[in-house]
């Protein structure tokens, strides 16, 4: 074999490799993360699960959701 051949096959099995790699990684399944919700105006609003969810720490969890692909499950509590 000369030297572009295996310098081809060589790069043809790189571009293969890095093609299945992302693969691998979505059939990961999605880790779930039990998380304390509490009601508090601006912060975390939306306590229950059929309530629509905002505020500034909510915000926060869904882009760090963005980035790792947890799945929050949301454990709702009052505070005295």
């Amino acid at each position: 074999m000369n030297h572009k051949r295996r310098l081809s096959l060589l790069m043809s099995l790189i571009f293969l490799i890095g093609l299945l790699s992302p693969l691998q990684a979505l059939a990961v399944a999605r880790q779930v993360v039990r998380l304390g919700f509490y009601q508090r105006a601006g912060f975390m609003e939306g306590a229950g699960d059929d309530r629509r969810k905002s505020g500034y720490a909510y915000e926060y969890l869904q882009r760090i959701s963005d980035y790792t692909g947890w799945k929050y499950e949301y454990v709702y509590a009052e505070l005295p």
